[in-house]
């Protein structure tokens, strides 16, 4: 069975129409990767995920409401291997393969890109890992 994954900037979801909208991109795909949903509390949306029966995780955006993630399926069960609490990045399991849903901001230091990769190194290498998201910023790590 093939697992398709689109990932989506979505620039904010605060609007219910908006989300539902991108909801609906659910019908092609397995998994939806939002990313800048630019929401702090997800609790005004859990009533439309429970009507799509959707299964999610979401990382809510900074305290100026920057980043901000959300992994949506209405196929697939998944489990939460771990989310970085600037909300860089949730790192998802379903079906032995790793999905990588992330948001790295404009930054002027490698912090934010050094948790990303820092990350990837403790995933198996022997395990598909599909790394999907929004970079806007290139940043080279100095050799350790």
């Amino acid at each position: 069975m093939t697992l398709s994954i689109i990932t989506f900037t979505c620039r904010g979801i605060n609007s219910t129409n908006k989300l539902t909208s991108i909801l609906k991109l659910l019908s092609k795909t397995n998994f939806l990767c939002l990313q800048e949903t630019t929401v702090r509390n997800i609790t005004n949306h859990k009533a439309l995920f429970e009507y799509y029966q959707l299964s999610w995780s979401f990382s809510p955006a900074g305290e100026h409401n920057e980043g901000g993630l959300l992994t949506l399926s209405k196929t697939e069960s998944f489990t939460l291997i771990e989310t970085e609490s600037c909300n860089i990045f949730q790192s998802i399991k379903c079906r032995e393969v790793h999905i990588l849903n992330f948001h790295l901001p404009h930054i002027k230091h490698s912090t934010s890109a050094r948790q990303l990769f820092t990350h990837t190194e403790k995933l198996d290498p022997s395990q598909p890992t599909i790394i999907c998201g929004d970079a806007n910023a290139f940043v080279a790590l100095p050799n350790d």
